[in-house]
Parts: C-alpha cells; structure tokens; sequence
C-alpha cells in the first residue's frame, strides 16, 4: 500500500510460454475457442472458429474462422519471432482454402515482415485483408497470466470496410433471427432461442459435457457435437454408435467439431426454409439419440 493508502498492483509482462507450453496443442486450441478476445481488436466482432489443424496438401492451418457475413478467416500462429516461412504457408492457406483475411500472429515482427503485410494490404483489394498480430502475456503480482494481442500491421481501408458491411451483417443477422423463429414455430418442441446467432446448441448429457450444435451459414447448414472435457478414446468407442446412426454421411473431426453433417443449401431462399428445418432437426434428434445411448461407449472409457 502507497502513501496515498492505495492498494495498486503493478502490471508486468511475462514470457508467453508460461502460459502455453506448446502452440499447437495448447494455443490453438484456446484462441480457437476464445476468439472473442482477439476479434475486437481486429474490427472482426462475431468471429467465430471453424477448425483447427485443417489440412491444406501436406500442411495444416492453425486456425479457421468464419464472420458472421460468411468471410472466411485464415489464423496463422507462432509462438515466436515471426519468419517469413509462416507467412508463406499463411498465403497457401489463403488461397487453398479460398479465404479473404489471414491473421498472422507472433510474438515479434521486424521491418521487413511488416513491410510485407503492408505491401500485401497496399497491391491487394477487398475482399483480401491481411493483418500482423503480436501476443504476449501480463499478469498483476501473483494473478493469472492474461494473453494479450496488438495490432502492427492492418488494411488502411479496413474500418471502411467495416462500417459499410455494417449493414449487410445486420440485415443478415436479421435473416437468422426469422430463420430460427420459423423453426421455433415449426418444430416449437425443440425450445429454439429467437435471436441473431449462427449456433444454437442443446446440452444433451451433463456427466459427458457433450452438446450438440445446429450451425447456420449463408450456403450451408450442419449438426455437430463439441465435447468438453473429453478423452479420445472415449470418442473412438462413440464412433461406431455415429456411423451406426448417420452411415458414413459425417466428418468425424473438424476442428473442435466431432461427427458433423453437412447441408449445401441457401438458407437466404425463404422457400428452402421447411426443407432446412426438417433436415436440421431430423439430424437433431439422431444425434441427441445416438448421445444419450452412448454413457457405456464414453463414460465408462
């Protein structure tokens, strides 16, 4: 306590790595599930993730997130001093997997990978955006460590793009709400919360943590499940009640989604709406089924 009678902790930065011994299995997979943290910072609200580890010919890209417009996000991370390797693997990630934004995060940057982003960000047009994020962790005396990011590099014109996609993302954000207030009507057992998200989920058994997901986007929709606290076995026993139940018809693993079915459709055609709620809770229920009858195939691993 000070002179002042001020009882005032001291903010100091800490080596990144006490926080996360690994970038692969213990970064990525925290900011894939924490991108509320870093999307503000980058004018990218409502990020949410795809997947991680997505394999793109023999590599894999650490991170891939969608906006709520449908603009696919590639996340490059290093959990040191940036190197122009990352950032070519960021740009084969763009294109391979048909992106607008890569986000290529480290812990340092010098001149000439900023210099790089910003010659990217100056010879390219929108939709393409790039970004250079730093990360580094702060903790108050003995409190919990924080992340903390910082913006270096952006698109000069990416508020502008912001504020005027502004008013697509609500009309589309208004889109999901009638979306979901249709099904709600449709299907009113269901108990669908009304409202502007792309994911509503339904806790289907509290010992497993395991709930299941219907996820909207503008050309496709799917049912998945996200397990909290699991183990892999538990997940390889639950496999053969999936394909017992959904055939071969599912992506076992995609990112932090397990046993996903996939719907190509558009869900801004109003007339597809009947079609995409009878699949959407057809899939529902088979899956909620398959999870309630699997306590002996994952609890008791």
């Amino acid at each position: 306590m000070d002179s002042l009678g001020l009882d005032l902790g001291v903010l100091e930065r800490v080596e990144i790595r006490q926080a996360f011994k690994s970038e692969p299995q213990k970064f990525t997979p925290w900011l894939a599930g924490n991108l509320h943290i870093l999307a503000p910072q980058l004018g990218m609200e409502g990020m949410e993730a795809e997947g991680t580890e997505i394999s793109v010919g023999p590599y894999r890209a650490d991170i891939v997130a969608s906006l709520p417009d449908g603009t696919k996000v590639i996340i490059e991370n290093q959990l040191e001093a940036a190197d122009l390797k990352h950032l070519g693997q960021g740009l084969a990630y763009l294109t391979g997997l048909s992106a607008d934004v890569m986000v290529w995060i480290a812990t340092k940057f010098d001149d000439a990978h900023l210099t790089a982003i910003r010659w990217l960000n100056e010879h390219t047009v929108a939709p393409y955006a790039f970004f250079a994020v730093t990360v580094g962790a702060v903790r108050i005396g003995d409190s919990k460590i924080a992340p903390v990011f910082e913006v270096r590099e952006s698109p000069n014109t990416w508020v502008r793009q912001v504020q005027e996609s502004g008013r697509e993302i609500d009309e589309h954000g208004e889109l999901r709400r009638e979306f979901w207030a249709h099904y709600k009507d449709r299907v009113p057992a269901a108990g669908i919360p009304v409202g502007t998200y792309t994911n509503v989920h339904f806790q289907s058994n509290e010992e497993l943590d395991a709930q299941v997901h219907v996820h909207l986007f503008k050309k496709r929709v799917s049912v998945y499940v996200r397990f909290g606290d699991y183990k892999e076995e538990h997940i390889e026993r639950a496999e053969a009640k999936f394909r017992a139940g959904l055939g071969n018809g599912f992506n076992r693993q995609h990112g932090q989604r397990y046993f996903e079915t996939i719907k190509w459709v558009d869900i801004q055609e109003q007339s597809n709406w009947d079609e995409i709620v009878n699949w959407l809770e057809q899939q529902r229920q088979i899956y909620l089924t398959i999870l309630d009858a699997a306590d002996d195939s994952l609890a008791g691993a």
